[in-house]
C-alpha cells in the first residue's frame, strides 16, 4: 500500500501496525532486534536456517502468534552480529552496528550524464497538503523502489530513490492513479535526468499490478 500520499512536506509516514511490541527474532539461542527499513536493501547471503519471531500482545487483548522465518547471512557480516530476513535486518542483542547498516541508510544520488528510465514499485508521494483524496500538485516527490543495478549500485538488491516531479514533467500522475495506488500501487516508470544529485522526472506513468 502506498503511504504518505499527498502528505505535508515533512515526509511520508511509515506504514505498519501501531503495536508497541518491539520487533524480536530468536535464532540459535540468541535474541536479535529489528532495525527497521533502510533506503538500500542488501542482497541475501548464505541461508543460515530458521528463526522465530515471538508473538506479541500490545495490550489490546489480541495477542499475535509466534511465527517462523528463514534467516540468511548479510554479506561480509558475522551472523553473531546481524542477520537478514524478509522483514529486514536484525541486530544481535548488545552487538555493534555493522557498517552495512549505516550504508543502508545512505540516500541514493543521481550521478549520470544522460537521461535514464527507471521502473519499480512506488511507495510514497510527498507534496503539498491535499484538499481531497488524490489531490496532487507539482512539485512533489515519489518514493520509488528499483533494482540496485539500475542506479549503479549492484551491491544492493533494491534501493529507494526519490523522484522529483516538477511543473515540466509530462505526462505525470493523475488523480485516478493516486487513488488506485492507495490499494494497488503497481509499477511506476519515470524517464529521469540528474540535477545536482536529484532525480528529476521528465515523465512519469503508472501501470496497476
Amino acid at each position: 500500500m502506498i503511504t504518505g500520499c499527498g502528505a505535508t512536506d515533512g515526509g511520508a509516514s511509515a506504514g505498519g501496525s501501531s503495536s508497541s511490541c518491539a520487533a524480536q527474532l530468536l535464532f540459535r539461542g540468541e535474541t536479535y532486534w529489528g532495525h527497521g527499513d533502510g533506503i538500500r536493501e542488501p542482497k541475501d547471503g548464505k541461508v543460515l536456517g530458521n528463526g522465530t519471531m515471538p508473538g506479541c500482545d500490545d495490550g489490546d487483548g489480541q495477542a499475535s502468534q509466534s511465527s517462523g522465518v528463514r534467516v540468511v547471512a548479510l554479506p561480509d557480516v558475522d551472523p553473531s552480529n546481524a542477520v537478514l530476513t524478509s522483514f529486514g535486518i536484525w541486530i544481535a542483542d548488545g552487538a555493534k552496528l555493522p557498517d552495512v547498516i549505516r550504508d543502508s541508510r545512505q540516500p541514493v544520488r543521481c550521478s549520470w550524464p544522460q537521461p535514464r528510465q527507471l521502473s519499480g514499485t512506488w511507495l510514497s508521494v510527498v507534496g503539498a497538503r491535499p484538499q481531497y483524496d488524490g489531490d496532487l500538485n507539482t512539485p512533489y516527490r515519489i518514493g520509488l523502489v528499483v533494482d540496485g543495478a539500475d542506479v549503479g549500485l549492484p551491491r544492493w538488491r533494491s534501493v529507494t530513490v526519490q523522484i522529483h516531479v516538477v511543473a515540466a514533467t509530462d505526462p505525470t500522475l493523475r488523480t485516478s492513479d493516486v487513488k488506485q495506488a492507495l490499494w494497488n500501487p503497481g509499477t511506476l516508470t519515470a524517464q529521469t535526468h540528474c540535477d545536482a544529485g536529484d532525480f528529476i522526472a521528465d515523465s512519469a506513468t503508472t501501470r496497476p499490478q
